[in-house]
């Protein structure tokens, strides 16, 4: 991505990973690069790309399975490559990852930046997960593009997390609690019946936030709160992304372009290594706080 400042051409490269959930058309629009991690079923893997599984297939395989799949994160050796692509074309590059208290791979991105001993590449934790980092992302690749300084959008990227909230609504904590991402104690009182845990994202964990009876009274405590807390970006944006092939992110996006007023909305599907830990039937929103 190239950036004009002041009769100058820099440019810029965004690498995130793929918890990152974003879809490809936002990947080829704002020319992002992906880390892919990867998801173990026995002896089985498969690349977190869309290349050797589709999230409605893994979605598929995780109801069927008796033991739950792990996953792995990228390697520094594969960031060491990665970053090879880039940095001869390149005046920067910022790479951005999910939360280092939910994955290794920020500290492996740092691990290859050492091993290749440049002030070029610039790695952050978001703490964040999933398409709260995709959201976060398309911000810097906006402010990339509208030619801010490398050291504006990294200011930015390191921030982010900060000024943005994310709403999680489950219908069953079973498979953050196998993955250890919750508590035991938050995984019970989420297990009452008909009762859809609230989590959100904070320095870097998922907490529990609230809990309400039923999807409907789910649906309005998330509107609620964007009603009450929305706003730091102008014109407002927001991202709503999920698990599997739910009807609760349609009931979500009903509500929210009924009553709240979006300037834009990107959607998303929850890929295969989140979805290890989030399982079925999992909404989210994403949105900058006043």
């Amino acid at each position: 991505m190239r950036n004009k400042k002041r009769g100058n051409t820099m440019r810029i490269k965004l690498i995130t990973d793929s918890t990152s959930d974003m879809p490809a058309r936002y990947l080829k629009q704002y020319d992002i690069a992906v880390a892919p991690l990867s998801v173990h079923f026995g002896e089985e893997t498969f690349k977190d790309d869309g290349s050797e599984m589709t999230s409605e297939e893994f979605f598929e395989k995780l109801r069927s399975s008796k033991n739950l799949p792990t996953t792995s994160q990228v390697s520094p050796g594969e960031f060491v490559r990665l970053y090879d692509e880039y940095l001869d074309d390149y005046d920067h590059i910022i790479s951005i990852h999910l939360s280092s208290k939910l994955s290794g791979t920020y500290n492996a991105a740092h691990q290859a930046k050492e091993i290749l001993s440049t002030d070029k590449i610039h790695v952050i934790d978001s703490k964040l997960v999933s398409f709260a980092l995709g959201f976060a992302v398309i911000q810097g690749a906006k402010m990339i593009e509208r030619a801010e300084t490398v050291e504006t959008v990294v200011d930015f990227l390191e921030n982010a997390h900060d000024h943005m909230e994310s709403i999680f609504i489950f219908d069953t904590l079973e498979y953050l609690l196998k993955g250890g991402r919750l508590s035991k104690t938050e995984a019970i009182l989420g297990g009452l019946i008909n009762i859809k845990p609230i989590l959100t994202i904070k320095d870097g964990e998922l907490k529990a936030i609230d809990k309400v009876r039923g999807r409907k009274k789910a649906i309005k405590y998330a509107l609620g709160r964007i009603e009450e807390r929305a706003g730091e970006i102008d014109p407002l944006e927001i991202a709503i992304y999920e698990s599997d092939s739910s009807k609760m992110l349609e009931e979500i996006k009903e509500v929210i372009e009924s009553k709240a007023a979006f300037e834009a909305m990107y959607e998303s599907k929850i890929g295969i290594v989140v979805g290890t830990h989030a399982g079925p039937g999992c909404a989210a929103i994403s949105y900058f706080k006043k």
